[in-house]
C-alpha cells in the first residue's frame, strides 16, 4: 500500500513538473510566448527606438538575407531569428540543427509587446566535406508530433527553444530599460527657473 502511495505521489510531481516545461499555444494550436512589458511615462516612440537597437541583432543562423520589417506608423517591429538545438546528453560540438522563430515587438505609450512564434526546426547534416549545415527544403514545424524513437530528442529541443525563447525576451527586457533608464538619467531637471 505504501508503494502504491508513494508512486502515485511520484508520479504527480513528475506530471506537474512536466506541464512547467510545455510551450504555450494559441487557439490555433500553435506555440507562441506572449510578453507584455509596461514602461509607465514613456513615449511608444522611445520604446520603438530601444526595441529597434535590440532586434536588429537578431540573425538567422547561414543567412545573410536581413528580416527587419519596421512599420513606423503601426509602431510593429518584425523580424526572424534561429536557436541551435542539440541531442539530449550530446557531447558533440556540432548542432543537431536550428530552431528558427518569428519575433513581432507591438508598442503603445508606456508599454510593449513581445510575441515569439512560428517556430520551425532546420536539421543539419554533415556535407562530403564533413562540416555541418542544413539540409535544404527541409523545415519541419515544431508543432509536429514525431515518431516513437524521436519523441525525447524532439521533446529536448522544445525544452531547449522554451528555455532560449524565455531567455530572448527577459534580455529584450533588460535592454529596453537600460536603454530607457540611460535616456532619462540624461534629463537634468534644475529647479530655478
Amino acid at each position: 500500500m505504501k508503494k502504491i502511495a508513494f508512486f502515485s505521489c511520484l508520479f504527480l510531481i513528475s506530471a506537474s513538473t512536466i506541464q512547467k516545461h510545455e510551450l504555450p499555444t494559441d487557439e490555433s494550436g500553435k506555440y507562441v510566448l506572449i510578453e507584455v512589458a509596461e514602461f509607465p511615462g514613456i513615449k511608444k516612440e522611445d520604446l520603438f527606438n530601444a526595441g529597434k537597437a535590440f532586434i536588429q541583432k537578431i540573425k538567422i543562423a547561414n543567412q545573410r538575407k536581413k528580416h527587419l520589417v519596421a512599420d513606423t506608423e503601426k509602431m510593429i517591429l518584425i523580424n526572424k531569428g534561429s536557436f541551435f538545438v542539440h541531442k539530449p546528453g550530446s557531447l558533440q560540438k556540432h548542432a543537431d540543427g536550428a530552431v528558427l522563430y518569428d519575433i513581432r515587438l507591438e508598442f503603445k505609450d508606456d508599454k510593449y509587446r513581445c510575441i515569439v512564434t512560428n517556430f520551425q526546426f532546420k536539421e543539419y547534416r554533415r556535407n562530403r566535406y564533413g562540416k555541418y549545415e542544413p539540409v535544404k527544403g527541409k523545415i519541419i514545424p515544431l508543432e509536429t508530433q514525431p515518431s516513437g524513437l524521436n519523441r525525447k530528442t524532439w521533446d529536448n529541443y522544445k525544452k531547449i527553444v522554451l528555455t532560449k525563447s524565455t531567455d530572448l525576451i527577459e534580455n529584450l527586457k533588460q535592454e529596453m530599460s537600460g536603454k530607457i533608464m540611460a535616456k532619462q538619467e540624461n534629463v537634468t531637471i534644475n529647479e530655478k527657473w
